[in-house]
């Protein structure tokens, strides 16, 4: 079963309600850091869902900006494909993952980078140490996921949680909370982290956790 139907939301569902959303501030800060002046790169983002992060990146890079994106859930695949398929191209390529593993290559991408999904990984350590795998030397790799111990998240969750009582929260309303639950502290991840020998920086906004490293 999808992670997203494990929720409460099918797939169509989930597209539908993050195309509601604002564009990803954080991807937009990727680009604008990393790919805007760069001839080429080979980019993967791990937990690409329907692709519309990928959709941001090719409007914000060159055509020479290769982008992956995988996704354990092959569903969100076939949608990203079908929504996204005229604006993706030759540039963007959309693979299948396992729980913990990642179908490619050592050192294969320049960057590499997960956003709200760290959290939906049955193993965050293996899915940490895969995507350290596959980075190139001299490469950024940077994880965004919720803030579980932000007090606008936390109060955000008992909201809806109040909704759910009386049976008027939304969807996506209770998917958010339901993420923002099992968000992983701070401190776990930089541990799960220092383990696997990457030492990172954190940088905390109202809501999320940015982690962030450079491969020696």
């Amino acid at each position: 079963m999808s992670i997203i139907n494990k929720e409460g939301m099918t797939t169509e569902e989930f597209f539908l309600y993050r195309n509601k959303q604002r564009p990803s501030r954080h991807a937009r800060n990727i680009c604008l850091r990393f790919m805007n002046h760069c001839h080429a790169m080979s980019v993967l983002e791990v937990g690409c869902g329907v692709g519309l992060t990928l959709q941001q990146i090719i409007g914000f890079t060159k055509e020479s900006v290769l982008v992956t994106g995988c996704d354990i859930d092959p569903e969100m695949l076939r949608l990203a494909a079908e929504v996204n398929r005229l604006e993706m191209g030759s540039r963007v390529s959309l693979v299948c993952n396992g729980d913990d593993s990642l179908p490619f290559a050592a050192d294969a991408f320049d960057l590499v980078f997960s956003e709200a999904s760290l959290h939906h990984f049955e193993d965050a350590r293996s899915m940490i140490s895969e995507m350290w795998r596959v980075l190139k030397p001299g490469g950024n790799l940077v994880i965004v996921d919720a803030n579980p111990e932000s007090l606008l998240a936390r109060g955000y969750a008992t909201y809806v949680k109040m909704k759910e009582w009386i049976e008027s929260a939304g969807k996506g309303e209770m998917a958010l909370a339901h993420s923002i639950r099992d968000a992983l502290p701070e401190k776990k991840v930089t541990s799960l982290m220092a383990d696997l020998g990457i030492n990172c920086r954190t940088t905390r906004s109202r809501v999320s956790i940015c982690y962030e490293t450079v491969k020696p």
